[in-house]
C-alpha cells in the first residue's frame, strides 16, 4: 500500500478564517451571478435579449469570482534553506531566492499590511507578500532572521546622522533631547492647524484675529524648518526619524481657501490676477529657498510647496482684499426673480435677481441662509459693491 506523501515543512496557506469569509461572501456573488439571468429569462421570455446580455455579464464576472475562490484556496508560500516558492491561483509555482535580494520593507499592501522583497536589481518590482497566511507572524520572524529590515536599516542610518551633527548639541545626549524637542514642536505646529481650521469653519470668531492667525502659522513653520537645522522636514516618510509639519504649512491655505469661497463675492476678477500672482511667486520663492530640497528631492514636496503657495495666496488675497475695505458701498436695487437651495455635501441659498450689475439682465447668487430667508420671490434686495483695497471689486447682497 503506497502511503500519502509526508506534508511539507514551512509551507504556509491563507488563514482559515479568511478561506471561509472569502468563501461566505463570494459564493452567494456568484450565484446571484449566474442563477439570476437564468431566472429571469425564463419568468421574463419577452425580454430575453436583455437578460441573456446580462447572464454573460454574469458569467464574465463569475469567472473572476471562481478564480479568486481558487486563488484563496491554492495559494502558498513555502519558505525553503535559500528562497520562497510562492504558488499562486493560475499558473506554475514561482520561486524567490535570498540571494537575489536585498532585503524587505514592510507596509500596507492590498488588503492588509505586508512584506515587500527588494531586489538587489533595482529595476525589478518588489515581490510582496500579503501576511494573510496562517502563522504570518512566523513567517514574517522567519523573514526577518533571513533578510536585512531595509526600513530599520534606514531609521538607523537617519538617527546616526542626527547623532552625528555638531549643530544640533555638543553630545549624543544634547542631539537626541533636540530631536525630541522637535517632534514636540511638530505636533504642536500640526494640532495648531487643526484647531485654527475648525474654529475658522464652525465659529469665525473674531473672524479677523482667526484669519490672521491661519495666515501667519504657515510662515512661522517656514522659519522653524530653517533654523531647526534639518531636524523637521516638510514629509516624514516611515523610515524618517525626523517629525514632519507637511500639515502646518498646507493646512492653513485650505482653510483660508475656503473661508474666501464662503464669505467673499468677487465681482471682477480680472483685478485678482496680479496680486495673486505675486504673492504665490513670492511665498513659493520663500518655501523653495527655505525648504531642504537639496537633501530631499522628492516630487511630493515641491507638489507639497506648489499647493501652499496657490491655496494660500488664494485665500489671503481675498481675505486682505475684502476684509479691510472699509469704504463707502456703491448701492443697487433689484428683484428676487426665483429662488432655490441646493442639498448637496454642503447645502447651499440661491437667489436669482434682476437686473444686475454692469447691464447683465439676470444673475443667479450663492447667499446666506438668513438672506435668503429675508427675500422671498417678489422682494427688494440691495446689492454693495466695493472697489476691494486691492483692487478687486466684491459685493454684498443684503
Amino acid at each position: 500500500m503506497q502511503l500519502p506523501p509526508a506534508p511539507r515543512k514551512n509551507v504556509y496557506r491563507i488563514s482559515k478564517v479568511v478561506r471561509v469569509l472569502t468563501t461566505c461572501v463570494l459564493v452567494p456573488v456568484l450565484a446571484f451571478f449566474l442563477i439570476g439571468p437564468v431566472w429571469m429569462l425564463v419568468d421574463s421570455p419577452s425580454e430575453a435579449g436583455f437578460w441573456w446580455i446580462i447572464l454573460l455579464s454574469g458569467i464574465g464576472l463569475g469567472g473572476l469570482v471562481v478564480f479568486q475562490l481558487r486563488a484563496t484556496y491554492r495559494a502558498s508560500l513555502e519558505l525553503r534553506p535559500d528562497g520562497l516558492l510562492c504558488t499562486k491561483g493560475w499558473g506554475p509555482p514561482r520561486e524567490v531566492r535570498f540571494a537575489e535580494l536585498a532585503g524587505f520593507r514592510s507596509g500596507p499592501s492590498r488588503n492588509n499590511q505586508g512584506l515587500f522583497l527588494v531586489y538587489r536589481d533595482k529595476t525589478r518590482k518588489p515581490f510582496r507578500i500579503d501576511l494573510v497566511y496562517e502563522q504570518s507572524h512566523q513567517l514574517a520572524r522567519l523573514l526577518r532572521e533571513k533578510l536585512p529590515d531595509l526600513d530599520q536599516d534606514s531609521i538607523d542610518t537617519a538617527m546616526k546622522e542626527i547623532l552625528n551633527d555638531t549643530r544640533l548639541g555638543a553630545t549624543a545626549a544634547l542631539r537626541r533631547d533636540a530631536l525630541r524637542r522637535a517632534r514636540k514642536l511638530a505636533r504642536y505646529l500640526n494640532g495648531a492647524a487643526i484647531v485654527l481650521l475648525i474654529w475658522a469653519i464652525a465659529i469665525p470668531e473674531p473672524y479677523d484675529l482667526v484669519l490672521i492667525l491661519t495666515a501667519l502659522l504657515p510662515l512661522v513653520t517656514l522659519v522653524l524648518l530653517r533654523v531647526s537645522h534639518g531636524l523637521l522636514t516638510l514629509e516624514s516618510k516611515k523610515t524618517d526619524v525626523r517629525p514632519g509639519v507637511a500639515y502646518a504649512l498646507i493646512g492653513p491655505g485650505t482653510t483660508l481657501a475656503m473661508r474666501a469661497l464662503i464669505d467673499w463675492h468677487i465681482l471682477d476678477w480680472a483685478g485678482f490676477w496680479i496680486p495673486f500672482s505675486l504673492l504665490a511667486g513670492a511665498l513659493f520663492s520663500l518655501a523653495w529657498f527655505i525648504l531642504p530640497f537639496p537633501e530631499t528631492g522628492r516630487l511630493s514636496q515641491h507638489i507639497a510647496v506648489v499647493f501652499f503657495s496657490l491655496l494660500h495666496s488664494f485665500g489671503l488675497v481675498l481675505f486682505l482684499n475684502c476684509a479691510f475695505d472699509h469704504t463707502s458701498p456703491d448701492l443697487h436695487h433689484s428683484t428676487v426673480q426665483s429662488r432655490h437651495i441646493s442639498h448637496g455635501k454642503h447645502t447651499s441659498y440661491y437667489l436669482t435677481m434682476r437686473p444686475w450689475l454692469d447691464g447683465v439682465p439676470v444673475k443667479q447668487v450663492d447667499v446666506g441662509s438668513s438672506v435668503y430667508n429675508r427675500h422671498p420671490e417678489g422682494s427688494d434686495v440691495l446689492i454693495g459693491v466695493r472697489p476691494g483695497t486691492l483692487a478687486i471689486r466684491w459685493f454684498f447682497v443684503r
